[in-house]
């Protein structure tokens, strides 16, 4: 079988550029002989990438973070599971969101099924990153996420919303903004 493969997709959309990260699964791989992985007699390009999505996902990480620029605002989708494993994934992420030193970074919890300790840590790094000059806030309004922020007095510190399009909203708008923590 081929090599594990890691990638990073960029895509140019009409908001601005987007960038998917992910972690593992689905496995993307290379073949080192240049046969199908489910006919070994088709030939195919030797440099294609295959996807394995046979579900067969068990003991991976997965996680997806999709950059968008709206106006002055820096929006991480993130998709998947925030824990030690991934969680350096996210980092990485704000980390390269804040280089454009932009108004405001929003992270879209919408699509995040698991929020483990390693994660409401690495949100609170990203809110001490852009503080006191940029605004900040967190989209997480499904119990998965919004329930371990607030168990652990998180919605005193970062302002949650609960959609994205209240987040942007409130940080384009000035007469919504009001800038403190939801709690």
């Amino acid at each position: 079988m081929g090599r594990a493969v890691q990638q990073a997709a960029v895509v140019m959309s009409s908001v601005g550029t987007v960038a998917a990260h992910q972690l593992c699964g689905p496995l993307r791989w290379k073949r080192e002989s240049p046969v199908q992985p489910n006919n070994p007699d088709a030939v195919v390009d030797p440099d294609a990438v295959v996807v394995d999505d046979s579900g067969d996902n068990a003991g991976r990480a997965l996680l997806t973070i999709v950059s968008a620029q709206h106006e002055e605002l820096v929006i991480l989708t993130v998709q998947g599971s925030i824990d030690v494993l991934t969680a350096p994934q996210l980092s990485e992420a704000v980390t390269n969101a804040l280089t454009g030193q932009p108004r405001g970074l929003i992270i879209d919890l919408t699509t995040t099924d698991f929020l483990a300790s390693a994660g409401m840590a690495a949100l609170v790094a990203a809110h001490e990153a852009i503080a006191p000059t940029g605004l900040f806030g967190v989209v997480a309004a499904a119990p998965a996420t919004s329930r371990p922020l607030t168990l652990m007095g998180l919605d005193q510190t970062i302002v949650l919303y609960p959609s994205l399009a209240h987040a942007v909203t409130a940080m384009t708008d000035p007469t919504e903004m009001t800038g403190t923590p939801t709690g």
